[in-house]
C-alpha cells in the first residue's frame, strides 16, 4: 500500500522500520496515524523525563528539508533545561505539510502529557507559519503564543 503526498511512501516498509525501532529502543513511545496526512509521533523515555521537568515553555520547529530516508517533514518539540541547553521533548514526522498534520503531532503530544499527568505548557513559541499557529491554537488554547 502506498500513500501519495509530496513523496511516494510504501507503508509496509515504514511499518517494518517502526517495529524494528520499537525492538531496538526499549520503552520508546511511537504513535502512527497511517492515513493522509501520515503522522508519526516519537518520544523516548529520556524525552518523557525531560518533558516532566521542563514543559512550562516549549518551542515547536519544523524542518522542511526532507533529508531523511522517507522524505518526511520533521516537527521538533523542544525546550531549555536549567543549564540553558536545548532538550528535545518529542519528534513528529509528516508526509505533507498541512494544518491537520501539525495538529496530529501536537494532539499526540498533548495526549501523552495528559496520560503521564504532566501540565500543558504555559508558553508555546513557533514561527510565523499560519497552519502551525492554527494547530497550536487548537491543541494548546490556554497557552500564551510567542513568535520567534
Amino acid at each position: 500500500m502506498f500513500i501519495r503526498g509530496e513523496t511516494r511512501l510504501d507503508l509496509n516498509i515504514l511499518h517494518k522500520d517502526i517495529e524494528m525501532l520499537k525492538k531496538s529502543e526499549p520503552g520508546i513511545f511511537i504513535k502512527a496515524q497511517m492515513s493522509n496526512p501520515l503522522v508519526i509521533f516519537i518520544q523516548t523515555p529520556d524525552m518523557l523525563g525531560c518533558t516532566k521537568c521542563f514543559s512550562e515553555v516549549i518551542l515547536i520547529t519544523v524542518a522542511k528539508r526532507r533529508k531523511n530516508r522517507y522524505g518526511f517533514i520533521q516537527v521538533c518539540i523542544s525546550s531549555l533545561n536549567n543549564y540553558g541547553k536545548v532538550i528535545i521533548l518529542a519528534l513528529g514526522y509528516l508526509n505533507i505539510e498541512c494544518k491537520a498534520g501539525y495538529q496530529g503531532v501536537l494532539q499526540k503530544f498533548v495526549e501523552r502529557m495528559n496520560d503521564e499527568g504532566i501540565r500543558l505548557p504555559r508558553i508555546v513559541v513557533t514561527n510565523m507559519e499560519a497552519e502551525l499557529i492554527e494547530a497550536k491554537n487548537i491543541c494548546f488554547p490556554a497557552s500564551l503564543h510567542l513568535i520567534n
